[in-house]
């Protein structure tokens, strides 16, 4: 058997969509329908918020990305970085909701 590849290089998000395929050769010509999902990185979380802070946590709460990468958002990661540091550390990997309250900070580490 036989076949033919088609890649498509360099889409974006914005070339998702029903295009329409045709194929000829010397016995004729094929069109089909292809329906076509670029999936890409989402952007980041909007209006992100601190609503709550204490000596030893904080609450945040924001929105979900206006571009979704072209799949739903199943969950957030959630860093923090202390100002001494350079490297973030994870807080949490599974967050399902758009808040969440960072326990255990340390009092001075901004």
């Amino acid at each position: 058997s036989s076949f033919t590849t088609l890649v498509l290089d360099n889409v974006n998000r914005f070339d998702s969509g029903k295009y329409t395929l045709t194929l000829e050769n010397s016995s004729g010509t094929k069109s089909a329908f292809v329906s076509v999902r670029v999936l890409d990185s989402p952007s980041a979380p909007v209006n992100l918020k601190v609503k709550e802070v204490t000596k030893d946590s904080v609450s945040l709460t924001w929105e979900p990305p206006l571009l979704d990468g072209g799949a739903k958002i199943k969950n957030y990661i959630v860093e923090k970085r202390e100002t001494t540091r350079k490297a973030y550390a994870t807080v949490v990997t599974n967050c399902h909701k758009t808040s969440w309250k960072i326990d255990q900070l340390q009092e001075g580490c901004n």
